[in-house]
């Protein structure tokens, strides 16, 4: 029994050996100075977005990971994702 993955936004479709990811390049300007910017109630990548009037693939998204070595302390792996992916 194969399993398969689809990607709802382009109808990609593939088995899950077969399938390739393809990312698009990012395209940036200069880089604005940084800045402390407010954004209430932006909890997710797209809402951000929209407050700010850029694209997902001008952010980044710190994930955390947990996961445990069979020793007595708890790891933890800290990961920049660009925020389209």
């Amino acid at each position: 029994e194969d399993n398969f993955v689809h990607c709802e936004q382009c109808d990609y479709a593939a088995n899950v050996e077969a399938g390739q990811f393809v990312r698009s390049e990012a395209r940036f300007g200069e880089p604005a100075p940084l800045e402390k910017t407010h954004t209430p109630d932006c909890h997710t990548i797209a809402q951000l977005c929209e407050y700010l009037g850029i694209s997902a693939e001008q952010t980044l998204k710190l994930v955390m990971y947990t996961f445990d070595l069979n020793t007595p302390d708890e790891k933890v792996v800290m990961a920049l994702v660009r925020g389209d992916l």
